[in-house]
C-alpha cells in the first residue's frame, strides 16, 4: 500500500477545498457532508487501520488549517475513528464490506462529532450538547452514511489501481 500514501496529500487537499467551499453550501440544519472524514474512513475500510492513520493525520491537519480549529484536534479525532473503523473492517471483502461501510460511516461520524465537542469543552468552549447532536451530528451522520456508499467504491478502485501486483515468487 506504499503507493497509496503518495495520494493522501493531493486527494485530501482537494477534499478540504471542496468541503470548505462547495459542500458547506449544502446543509441540512447545520449538518453537512464531511468529505475528509469519509475519505479517511473509506481508506480505513479498504486499506486497513495502519494506512488510514496517515490519511487521518494529513486530513486532520489540513482541515484544522482550513477551518481555524486548534491544530491537531481533527487529526486526533480522525486517527481514533479511522483506526477503530479499520480494525472493524479488517479482512472483510466483497458486498459485506460495502454494507459495513454504510454502518461504520454513520457510527464514525457520530463519534467524530462527539469527540470534537468534547475537545472544545476541555479548553472551555461551551457547546450545548443537545443542540450539537440534533442540529449537526444527526444530519451529518445521515448524509455521510449515504455518501459513504459512493466513497468506499472510489477508494476501493484507488487501492486496486495503486497496489503493486505480485508477479511471482522466486524459490530455490
Amino acid at each position: 500500500m506504499i503507493i497509496g500514501r503518495y495520494f493522501a496529500l493531493p486527494v485530501l487537499f482537494v477534499a478540504v477545498v471542496l468541503q470548505t467551499t462547495l459542500l458547506s453550501l449544502f446543509q441540512i440544519r447545520a449538518g453537512h457532508v464531511d468529505l475528509v472524514l469519509l475519505l479517511v474512513i473509506g481508506w480505513a475500510v479498504v486499506a486497513g487501520p495502519d494506512e488510514a492513520a496517515l490519511w487521518a493525520i494529513i486530513g486532520g491537519v489540513l482541515q484544522d488549517l482550513a477551518t481555524g480549529i486548534p491544530l491537531g484536534w481533527s487529526s486526533l479525532a480522525l486517527v481514533l475513528v479511522s483506526f477503530s473503523v479499520g480494525m472493524l473492517a479488517l479482512n472483510r471483502r466483497g458486498p459485506i464490506r460495502y454494507a459495513l461501510s454504510f454502518v461504520l460511516a454513520a457510527a464514525a461520524t457520530a463519534v467524530y462529532q462527539v469527540l470534537l465537542v468534547l475537545f472544545h469543552s476541555f479548553v472551555g468552549y461551551q457547546t450545548p450538547l443537545r443542540d450539537a447532536l440534533l442540529n449537526v451530528t444527526l444530519p451529518s451522520t445521515a448524509l455521510n452514511a449515504i455518501f459513504m456508499l459512493f466513497v468506499v467504491r472510489i477508494m476501493a478502485s484507488l487501492v486496486a489501481r495503486t497496489t503493486p501486483k505480485r508477479v511471482g515468487s522466486i524459490q530455490e
